[in-house]
C-alpha cells in the first residue's frame, strides 16, 4: 500500500520552500518526492485562473490526479516524515479541507516572507522571466483587474501577501500545534538552525548533517531578456530538457541556469515599499496576533 504524506510544507512564493525542499530531501528519515510542487489539493483553483502570460504552461506541470498524486510516493519505504511541498495551499486555503480528507491528521510547516519583500521577489521572478512588463507601481495598480480576468496566483502581488486568514484556517482545521511558522529571515540568516527546528518538529534526529550552502531559485534581474524568454516558460528548450534529462537530475542543471540567466537584484522605491507596508500592515497585526509572536517584519 502507497505512503501518503504526514507533513505538508505551505507557504507564500519566494519565501524559502525550494531550499527547505531540498535540504530536507538529504535526511535518511525524510521522503519527498522528485517534484517539488504538486499542487494537487489547489489544483481545481489553480486551473480555473490560467488567463495571464505563462499560466498554462504552469498548470501542465501540476499533478490533476489522485492516481498521479499517489504515483509520485510509490518510491516510499521505511522514511519516518512523508511530505509535500506545495506554496499554493496557503493562499487557497480551502485546500487544507481536501488534505484533510485525503490525508488525515498531517503536520503543517508554513513558511512566510516580509509581504512587501515577498510582492516585489514574485514581480522580480516574472520580469526576469520576461513575463511582466510593467513597472511594480503599475503593476500593483493592475493586480485587481487581473484577478478578476482570471490571471493565475503568481500575479497577485499583495494579496498573496495576505497570510493571516490562511495561517488561521489551517490551524482551525489541523491544530496549533500541529502548524510550525518558518520566517524567511530566519531561514536566510541561519539555515542549519532552522533546518533542525523543522526536524524537531517533525520528530526526527536534528544531528543529520545537512547541506544548506546552496540557495535554491535565486532570485534578480535577467542578464539577458533574450536568454530568460529562451529557458522559461514552456519553449523548445525546456521542452528538450524535460525530454532528454531525466527529472533527478534537472535540479543541478537547473540551478546552474538560473545562475548564468540571474544578475543583480532590483531595487524596491522606499515610496512603494512605506505604500505597500501600511497596505498590509493590518494583515500582519492580525497574524502576529494570531501566532502570539512578532514577525519583524516593517509595517509602516
Amino acid at each position: 500500500m502507497t505512503r501518503l504524506p504526514n507533513f505538508v510544507v505551505i507557504g507564500a512564493p519566494r519565501s524559502g520552500t525550494t531550499s527547505l525542499f531540498y535540504w530536507l530531501r538529504q535526511h535518511p528519515d525524510v521522503y519527498l518526492p522528485v517534484r517539488k510542487e504538486l499542487h494537487f489539493f489547489s489544483y481545481p483553483t489553480l486551473a480555473a485562473h490560467t488567463e495571464g502570460p505563462g499560466d498554462e504552461n504552469v498548470l501542465s506541470n501540476l499533478c490533476s490526479t489522485w492516481d498521479e498524486y499517489c504515483a509520485h510516493y510509490a518510491g516510499c519505504r521505511a522514511e519516518l516524515a512523508v511530505g509535500e511541498v506545495s506554496p499554493s495551499y496557503l493562499l487557497h486555503s480551502a485546500a487544507r479541507l481536501e488534505i484533510a480528507s485525503r490525508l488525515g491528521e498531517v503536520q503543517i510547516i508554513a513558511l512566510l516572507r516580509d509581504p512587501v519583500d515577498k510582492a516585489f521577489s514574485q514581480y522580480s521572478l516574472l520580469t526576469r522571466q520576461g513575463l511582466e512588463n510593467l513597472d511594480f507601481e503599475a503593476a500593483l495598480a493592475a493586480e485587481e483587474e487581473r484577478r478578476a480576468a482570471g490571471w493565475g496566483d503568481i500575479w497577485w502581488y499583495a494579496e498573496g501577501a495576505k497570510y493571516a486568514a490562511g495561517i488561521a484556517a489551517y490551524a482551525d482545521t489541523f491544530g496549533r500545534e500541529n502548524l510550525h511558522v518558518v520566517r524567511f529571515q530566519d531561514l536566510h540568516a541561519n539555515p542549519s538552525g532552522t533546518v533542525a527546528e523543522v526536524l524537531r518538529f517533525l520528530e526526527l534526529d536534528d544531528k543529520v548533517p545537512i547541506d544548506t550552502t546552496t540557495t535554491h531559485n535565486r532570485a534578480g534581474r535577467a542578464r539577458s531578456k533574450r536568454v530568460a524568454r529562451l529557458l522559461e516558460g514552456d519553449g523548445f528548450a525546456k521542452r528538450l530538457v524535460k525530454k532528454v534529462v531525466p527529472e533527478s537530475l534537472r535540479v543541478p542543471l537547473r540551478l546552474r541556469l538560473n545562475d548564468l540567466k540571474t544578475g543583480a537584484k532590483a531595487e524596491l522605491d522606499p515610496a512603494t515599499r512605506r505604500a505597500l507596508a501600511a497596505r498590509l500592515a493590518p494583515d500582519v497585526q492580525r497574524l502576529e496576533e494570531l501566532l502570539g509572536r512578532s514577525m519583524g517584519w516593517s509595517v509602516e
